[in-house]
């Protein structure tokens, strides 16, 4: 349960986050917007192929957001990392 809580909150901030496309933040209601249209490429009518396609838009969905949300948070972990580190030149120290 704490990891959809982690998860949810790192989609947050991955829409709130001005960095970010959005087209990349599109790839989020795209599936949603299909899975909830009556315009399918198979009408539901078509028992199973109708649902079977709607599911297979969202799990295609689903996975496309996980991996943006992972390549998300590399990005700010590594941003994070950036920022702790600390260069020196030769000039800048000397070894006894």
């Amino acid at each position: 349960m704490a990891g959809v809580i982690r998860n949810f909150s790192w989609l947050v901030r991955y829409l709130a986050d001005q960095n970010v496309s959005g087209w990349k933040k599109l790839l989020f209601f795209l599936p949603l917007i299909y899975f909830l249209s009556p315009i399918d490429l198979f009408p539901d009518i078509i028992f199973p192929f109708g649902y079977l396609e709607d599911v297979g838009v969202l799990l295609f969905g689903w996975q496309m957001i996980k991996n943006e949300l992972e390549k998300y948070k590399q990005s700010m972990f590594d941003k994070k990392d950036k920022d702790n580190v600390v260069n020196l030149n030769k000039d800048d120290y000397k070894v006894k």
